[in-house]
C-alpha cells in the first residue's frame, strides 16, 4: 500500500488488536498516513479508550508511519461523516458499521470504507461480488488499488451476479477477468442468480479470513431489520464504496 491517507474511527469498544495487525499487514508503504478518530461520549470510560490509542501509537511507532490523533465527543456516524470524504481509506469495526448503514449514517461522500471484524488478524482470499454495475466494479478497481501488492498469492473468486438489467455480455467479463489476472495467479468465477444464499457462498469462503467487495445490498441485510449483517459475513472483512452502492 503507498499514497494512502486513512482514517481509523476508533470507539470504547475497538479491539485494538485488529488495528494493529490491520497496520502492521497492510499498512505499511511509501506516503501512507493515519488519523486515529477517537470518539466517546462523557459515559465512556476514558481508560478504555486511553489503552487503545496508546497500543496503536506504538505500533505506528514502530512501523515509521504518520499519525495524528483526533479524540471527539461525539458518535462514529458524524465523525465518519465529518472526515470520511477527505481520505482515501476508512477503518472502522463491523458492529458500527452495521448499525450506521441500518440507520442510514453512512457518508455517501466517501471513498472506500473497509470493516474489520473483531478476529481480524490477516487476509487471506478475496471474494469480489459482480453485478455488472458500475458501483460493482469500482469496489474492486478500489480493493486492488489498496491492497495490489498483496494479492499475487490469494485466491480471487469473482462472484459473478445475474442481476437481469445490470447482467454484462461475456466479452466484458472476460475483460474483467484478464484485469483480475494482473493482480493474482490464483481467479476463480461462480456465476450465481439473485437472492444470494449461504449455499452459494459457502463454496467460496472456504478459508479463515476473507474480505468481501461488493455492493451495499449485498453486503447488509435489509435496511429496517434487527438483523444487519448476515449470518455469513460473521468472520469476514468487507470493503465498499457508499456512495454508488447506496
Amino acid at each position: 500500500m503507498q499514497d494512502k491517507k486513512i482514517l481509523a474511527i476508533l470507539t470504547p469498544d475497538s479491539d485494538d488488536a485488529v488495528i494493529n495487525s490491520f497496520i502492521t499487514s497492510f499498512a505499511k508503504g511509501k506516503n501512507i498516513d493515519i488519523t486515529l478518530c477517537s470518539v466517546h461520549s462523557e459515559t465512556s470510560p476514558a481508560e478504555q479508550c486511553d489503552e487503545v490509542l496508546d497500543s496503536v501509537t506504538s505500533t505506528c511507532t514502530r512501523e515509521s508511519i504518520p499519525l495524528r490523533i483526533i479524540e471527539t465527543h461525539t458518535d462514529a456516524a458524524t465523525a465518519m461523516r465529518k472526515r470520511a470524504a477527505f481520505v482515501d481509506l476508512v477503518l472502522v469495526n463491523k458492529e458500527i458499521l452495521c448499525a450506521m448503514a441500518l440507520r442510514d449514517e453512512l457518508p455517501t461522500d466517501s471513498g472506500a470504507i473497509i470493516a474489520l471484524p473483531r478476529n481480524f488478524n490477516t487476509l487471506t482470499n478475496v471474494i469480489l461480488m459482480f453485478d455488472g454495475s458500475s458501483a460493482s466494479l469500482r469496489g474492486i478497481k478500489e480493493f486492488f488499488q489498496a491492497f495490489s501488492r498483496y494479492t499475487r498469492d490469494m485466491d480471487v473468486t469473482l462472484l459473478s451476479i445475474d442481476s437481469g438489467k445490470e447482467s454484462i455480455r461475456r466479452k466484458s467479463e472476460a475483460l474483467l477477468i484478464e484485469y483480475l489476472r494482473q493482480y493474482s495467479s490464483d481467479v476463480g468465477v461462480l456465476k450465481v442468480q439473485p437472492p444470494l444464499s449461504d449455499r452459494h457462498l459457502r463454496a467460496v469462503c472456504h478459508k479463515k479470513s476473507p474480505i468481501v467487495t461488493g455492493p451495499l445490498e449485498y453486503l447488509i441485510g435489509q435496511h429496517n431489520e434487527e438483523a444487519a449483517f448476515k449470518p455469513f459475513y460473521d468472520d469476514t472483512s468487507t470493503l465498499f464504496i457508499p456512495a454508488t452502492t447506496s
